[in-house]
């Protein structure tokens, strides 16, 4: 059972995993409210901007597993949380007046990042195992996603209302909301990059 997590390929898979989720999840949280009540857009305009997210994914994660299976697992994966990091960093520094053109290029980004980083770091976890240990390995994989969007939601919301009391005295609600709003985005941006450090930390193929 738990000698599963003694192999470092396995333990670096799921931390890189769950590290991409909890940063996530700030993104998932928060970028709704910002576009309705920083930006006013209708619940409907809403949604197309966060079908960005799924559509990158669905489009760069097949592609992105079919060369994991080439060139090995560290560079795509190393290569996809660069990239959301990229993403996040660019809704990090969304303002009251951004466009929905820069919105459309930070989200983009973070669902190409997503969907390369993904399929390879599946593939990483899945094949270092062996066959009797898969079906435990694919609940740990799916449990491991729920519980970073989880922990990553309570954390985002914690922090929001934190420093939304600490910048209570800064302006307009709006400026309050897109301040603090930054502030959260800052903390998935740190989060993304401690996964890193777990992306290289591992083989890059499996024999």
């Amino acid at each position: 059972g738990l000698q599963i997590f003694k192999n470092r390929q396995f333990t670096s898979s799921i931390a890189a995993m769950l590290l991409m989720f909890m940063s996530l999840s700030g993104v998932l949280l928060l970028v709704p409210f910002y576009l309705e009540q920083i930006k006013h857009f209708e619940p409907r305009q809403v949604g197309l901007f966060l079908i960005i997210l799924p559509v990158m994914m669905f489009i760069f994660a097949p592609t992105s597993g079919r060369l994991s299976d080439r060139i090995g697992f560290r560079f795509l994966t190393t290569l996809g949380m660069i990239l959301q990091i990229g993403g996040l960093y660019l809704l990090s520094g969304l303002q009251i007046v951004s466009t929905e053109l820069y919105i459309v290029i930070a989200l983009v980004l973070v669902g190409i990042g997503n969907g390369v980083f993904n399929s390879p770091n599946s593939s990483a976890l899945m094949g270092s195992v062996s066959e009797s240990q898969r079906a435990v390995t694919s609940g740990i994989l799916a449990t491991t996603r729920n519980i970073g969007l989880s922990v990553g939601v309570a954390v985002s919301t914690v922090f929001f209302s934190y420093f939304q009391l600490q910048n209570r005295y800064l302006g307009t609600e709006e400026e309050i909301f897109v301040e603090s709003y930054n502030e959260v985005i800052f903390i998935s941006i740190v989060l993304a990059a401690l996964a890193l450090p777990f992306c290289l930390a591992r083989q890059n193929k499996l024999k």
